[in-house]
């Protein structure tokens, strides 16, 4: 018996055909008092997990991408219930605004893509796609935030999840610690 001190056992088993390539497993148990137990497991998504991630993500992302070209190009519909009623057709520099968010989401599925392995044009440099991945991690992040601090019902039950999805979907795509050196 133990009566003070702490034990640590690192498990790294190799779990092959499952959803994760690398499973780490920490258990770290203190005996003090009344001896506390904490667990700790990190995952690195497998290639097949992150590629999934990455093109519901890119998905979602070319679905907003297109609505927001609409919208920039002078379309309305859905403007009246999105906007709650404030506009029927966007102003001049909402429409800026739009066509400057469907240019970020397009970004956004080719650096989502690049990160897993997907041919992506070459003007995007590696460094781009790690740390690019980390930022569409942030900003539907912030998104999240945004839209349930709105007073529109719209924003709080629809964009939120939507955006809190994206942005999970995206950590995953940013935690696959595999280096893609060949695109398929």
């Amino acid at each position: 018996m133990i009566v003070a001190g702490s034990d640590t056992l690192n498990v790294r088993p190799r779990v092959g055909g499952s959803r994760f390539s690398h499973t780490s497993l920490t258990v770290t148990r203190s005996f003090s008092g009344y001896g506390v137990t904490m667990l700790k497991v990190f995952s690195d998504p497998s290639p097949g997990v992150a590629r999934s991630a990455a093109l519901v993500a890119a998905a979602v992302m070319v679905v907003f991408a297109v609505l927001q070209t609409y919208r920039a190009s002078g379309g309305s519909w859905g403007l009246n219930a999105v906007s709650g009623g404030e506009y029927d057709h966007l102003p001049g520099n909402l429409r800026v605004a739009s066509a400057f968010s469907a240019v970020v989401f397009i970004a956004g599925t080719f650096i989502l893509r690049g990160r897993v392995g997907y041919r992506v044009p070459s003007i995007i440099p590696a460094p781009a796609l790690r740390w690019g991945t980390w930022a569409f991690v942030a900003l539907p992040g912030l998104s999240t935030v945004a839209n349930l601090a709105s007073s529109s019902n719209w924003e709080r039950f629809r964009n939120a999840p939507i955006a809190l999805l994206v942005a999970l979907l995206c950590l995953v795509v940013a935690r696959s610690a595999r280096r893609w050196e060949t695109n398929p």
